[in-house]
C-alpha cells in the first residue's frame, strides 16, 4: 500500500470503526473486522473478483470454515459501508461466497468437572475468593467472559440474585444467580474487594491494584484452576457458558428460555447445545418410535 492510499484508508478505517459501533457490534467483533479489512487492503486489490478470490484463498491455506465465514462477514460489512457512504457505486463484496460450515460442538464439561474447577480455587486466599466468584457467576448465569468483566456493582439487585448484562449487539438481558453465587458474591464484595478498591472502581471484579480484570487475566486464572482440577488443556472460560446451556437443557429447560438466558439472537445458535445435551437422541428416537 503506497503512502497516498495508506492515508486514505486510515481515514476510511476510522469511519468504518464508528460505523460498526453504530451497528452495536461488540468490541471483539469490531477488532476482528478491522483486522480482516486491513489484511485485505494490504493486498492492494480493488475488484469484486479479487475480493472473492481472497476469501477463496483462505480455504486453500487451510483456514477453518468459521474463520473464513468471519472474514467474509468483515468484507461484506466493508463493502456495504463503502456504498452507503458514497465511496463506491457498487458493492465490492457482492461476489463473496460463504463456505459450508461444519457443526462445531463446543467443549463440554459435566457438572462434577465444573464443581472441581471452582473448588480448585484456594478460597482461603483473597485471589481464590475472587476467582471462585467469577467462575461460579459465569456458570450460574451462562455469561460470556467479557460480560462478566463488564458487570458493575450498581448492576446487581439488592438481593444479589439477579443483574442486567449487556451482551452482543448491545442487547440487554436479565441474568439470574443461584445461592452458591450469592454466597460467594457477598464474601468477595464484603471481603477482598472492599480492601482492594482504593480507586473506587465501578466494576465488580478487580485486581489487587484496584483496576478492572482484563480478559487475559481471566483466561490465565481459569487455566490455572483447570490445571489444579486435573483436567486437560484447551478448556477456556467459555466452556462454563457451554456447560450452563447443556445442563439446563438436560434438566428439562425449554430451549427458548435457554436462548433468552444466553442472549442469543437466533434459536439456531442455541440448538447447537442439543447435540451435547442429547447425544443419543437419534438412537432413542429409532428405538422408541413405532415407525422409525
Amino acid at each position: 500500500m503506497n503512502l497516498t492510499n495508506q492515508k486514505k484508508y486510515t481515514d476510511l478505517l476510522e469511519k468504518f470503526s464508528l460505523f460498526l459501533i453504530s451497528e452495536g457490534k461488540s468490541d471483539l467483533t469490531i477488532e476482528a473486522y478491522m483486522k480482516d479489512v486491513k489484511g485485505w487492503l494490504e493486498k492492494n486489490n480493488s475488484t469484486p473478483d479479487e475480493m472473492a478470490d481472497h476469501i477463496a484463498s483462505l480455504g486453500i491455506r487451510g483456514k477453518a470454515s468459521r474463520t473464513i465465514s468471519r472474514h467474509a462477514s468483515s468484507l461484506r460489512r466493508w463493502g456495504r459501508f463503502l456504498v452507503e457512504h458514497g465511496y463506491e457505486k457498487e458493492d465490492i463484496a457482492r461476489l463473496i461466497v460463504n463456505p459450508k460450515r461444519k457443526i462445531h460442538l463446543p467443549t463440554f464439561l459435566v457438572q462434577q468437572q465444573v464443581e472441581d474447577i471452582i473448588e480448585s480455587c484456594d478460597q482461603e486466599s483473597e485471589i481464590g475468593i475472587r476467582d471462585a466468584t467469577m467462575f461460579q457467576m459465569i456458570y450460574d448465569a451462562g455469561l460470556r467472559g467479557s460480560e462478566a468483566l463488564k458487570i458493575k456493582l450498581e448492576d446487581l439487585s439488592q438481593s444479589r440474585t439477579e443483574f442486567i448484562v449487556t451482551g452482543k449487539g448491545s442487547r440487554e438481558r436479565v441474568c439470574l444467580l443461584g445461592p452458591r453465587s450469592k454466597e460467594k458474591l457477598e464474601k468477595w464484595i464484603e471481603g477482598p474487594r472492599k480492601e482492594w478498591d482504593s480507586n473506587e472502581c465501578p466494576f465488580l471484579f478487580i485486581s489487587k491494584k484496584g483496576t478492572p480484570i482484563t480478559t487475559r487475566q481471566l483466561r490465565n486464572r481459569f487455566y490455572e484452576a483447570v490445571k489444579s482440577a486435573g483436567l486437560g488443556s484447551g478448556i477456556s472460560p467459555h466452556a462454563l457458558r457451554h456447560a450452563f446451556a447443556t445442563h439446563m437443557l438436560q434438566n428439562g429447560c425449554d430451549i427458548r428460555i435457554v436462548q433468552s438466558l444466553l442472549g442469543h439472537k437466533r434459536i439456531s445458535t442455541t440448538q447447537i447445545y442439543t447435540h451435547l445435551a442429547f447425544p443419543d437422541l437419534l438412537m432413542t428416537y429409532r428405538a422408541c418410535h413405532p415407525r422409525a
